[in-house]
């Protein structure tokens, strides 16, 4: 298994495809490979020790029947969970704090933040590193859309789930 994965990312090529034309090959020298059903797991498997970390060791976040539901990873999307902005921003310092140590990069531009209930949401912001990220009325993640417009507390709305559905192709091996 070692040998595969090694070899899969060692030696792995592409090319593009752009109307009609394709590109020369050419080789793949960094990332888990884009619609691979290993790259979801390699990225978990990355970043394990940050959400054993924050599990184990976080007074900060949210459960559900005692299950820790503070962080929520999937792919290379993490959401973080907390009943107060001040436990946020906690999850989000050990997170930034990950990252610095790992030499992992946090993409600040596709950073979202929703409060859910009964809270004053003008010039409210939480920090990363230098950038304020400022509160906003909608998240979506995963296909998944909290908004807030219609009531102080998230309403979940999946998008498009019937569209995914009908267009969803099935392999049936007997």
């Amino acid at each position: 298994m070692v040998n595969v994965l090694f070899s899969l990312y060692k030696s792995g090529t592409a090319t593009v495809s752009y109307l009609g034309c394709k590109s020369k090959t050419f080789q793949l020298k960094q990332g888990v490979r884009q619609g691979s059903i290993l790259s979801p797991h390699m990225y978990n498997i990355y970043n394990k020790y940050l959400l054993e970390h924050i599990v184990n060791n976080s007074v900060n976040g949210t459960s559900l029947y005692g299950v820790y539901t503070g962080i929520i990873a999937y792919a290379d999307d993490i959401l973080l969970l907390s009943s107060t902005k001040s436990g946020l921003q906690n999850l989000i310092n050990t997170c930034t704090m990950y990252s610095n140590d790992s030499f992992t990069k946090i993409n600040t531009d596709k950073i979202e933040f929703l409060l859910s209930g009964n809270h004053q949401i003008e010039n409210c912001f939480i920090n990363l590193s230098d950038k304020k990220i400022t509160v906003q009325t909608k998240l979506k993640h995963l296909d998944f859309l909290w908004d807030t417009n219609k009531s102080p507390y998230a309403s979940i709305e999946n998008l498009n789930i019937n569209e995914r559905i009908v267009n969803t192709k099935l392999l049936r091996i007997h």
